[in-house]
C-alpha cells in the first residue's frame, strides 16, 4: 500500500517489495505519453528506485483512478509491455495485482479488461465513497497539521488554476491528490486500502466525466467544478469534522447526477452499437 500522494505524479514512486527485484537503469527512464486520454493513457516510468513490477502497477493503478482508460478497453500485456518498455513479467504481476481487487477482469489469455459500468454498480461505489470518505475527512479535520494543511491548499489552488486554464486532465489529477493527500492525513492505512480500492472501481465512469468535461469547461465556463473544495479546506483548517464530512459528502455527491446521465447514455450508446 502506497501513501505517495504528496509526489508528483511524474516522480512518484514507492517499493512495495512485490514483484520483480530489478531496478531501472537512467537509460530506461521515459515518458511514454504527454497526451490525454484522447491519445491514449498516459502512463510514465518515472525515475524512483523501485521495482518495475511496482512501477508498472503504480502507474497502471493511477491511470485507472484518474479515467485514462475506456469502460471495456482490453489492456494486453505484450501492448503494455511495449508502451513500458519492459518485459511481460512486471506488467502480468501489475494486472494480476488490480484484477485481486477487481479493478481489472483477467482472461484465460492474460490480456485484461477494464469492467463494463452500470448505474447500479456506480450508486454502490458512490454510497461507500459517501460513507467512508467522508469519514477520512472528518478524521483529517482532527490533526493539527500546518504542514500538510498548506499543501493541500496549494493543491486545491492549483487545482483551480487548473479549471479556470482548461487543463481538464491535469485538474483530474490534482483532485485525486488533494482527496488522498487528505485521506493520509487521517492516519488510517486500512481505510486508505478501502477507499483506494473505491476509486479504482469509480475509474471507468471518471472517464466518461473526463471527456464532458473537457466540453465544458474553460475560462469562460459557468460550471463549478470541485464546489466542496473550498468549505472542505476551511474545515479541515478549523479542525470542523461535521463540516469536512458535509464538505467531502458534497464534492462527490456534485458531479453524481452528471454521471448516472452520462453513465445512461454510454450504456444505450453500445446497445445501439450492438
Amino acid at each position: 500500500m502506497t501513501n505517495d500522494w504528496w509526489a508528483d505524479p511524474e516522480t512518484a514512486g514507492v517499493s512495495t517489495g512485490i514483484g520483480s527485484e530489478e531496478m531501472v537503469t537512467p537509460s530506461e527512464r521515459r515518458t511514454l505519453d504527454e497526451g490525454g486520454p484522447e491519445n491514449g493513457p498516459v502512463l510514465r516510468l518515472a525515475g524512483s528506485r523501485v521495482t518495475l513490477a511496482d512501477r508498472v502497477y503504480l502507474q497502471i493503478r493511477n491511470a485507472l483512478m484518474s479515467g485514462q482508460f475506456m469502460p471495456g478497453q482490453t489492456l494486453t500485456i505484450d501492448l503494455l509491455s511495449k508502451q513500458f518498455g519492459v518485459s511481460h513479467m512486471p506488467v502480468r504481476e501489475a494486472l494480476r495485482r488490480l484484477s485481486a481487487v477487481e479493478a481489472l477482469e483477467v482472461a484465460q489469455n492474460g490480456s485484461a479488461r477494464v469492467p463494463l459500468i452500470s448505474i447500479e454498480r456506480l450508486s454502490d461505489i458512490c454510497t461507500n465513497r459517501l460513507h467512508i470518505e467522508s469519514h477520512a475527512a472528518a478524521l483529517a479535520a482532527g490533526k493539527n497539521d500546518a504542514v500538510s494543511l498548506a499543501k493541500l491548499t496549494g493543491i486545491a489552488e492549483a487545482h483551480e488554476d487548473c479549471r479556470q486554464n482548461n487543463e481538464v486532465y491535469r485538474m483530474l489529477e490534482l483532485n485525486q491528490h488533494l482527496h488522498f493527500g487528505i485521506y493520509a492525513l487521517a492516519g488510517s492505512p486500512i481505510m486508505m486500502q478501502i477507499i483506494e480500492n473505491l476509486w479504482l472501481r469509480h475509474g471507468p465512469y471518471m472517464r466518461l466525466l473526463t471527456d464532458d468535461l473537457v466540453k465544458q469547461i474553460g475560462p469562460n465556463s459557468n460550471l463549478e467544478v470541485g464546489p466542496g473544495h473550498k468549505m472542505l479546506m476551511a474545515s479541515l483548517k478549523a479542525g470542523d469534522a461535521a463540516g469536512a464530512a458535509t464538505a467531502l459528502k458534497s464534492d462527490i455527491l456534485g458531479p453524481y447526477d452528471m454521471l448516472r446521465e452520462l453513465c445512461r447514455e454510454y450504456i444505450q450508446a453500445e446497445l445501439d452499437r450492438s
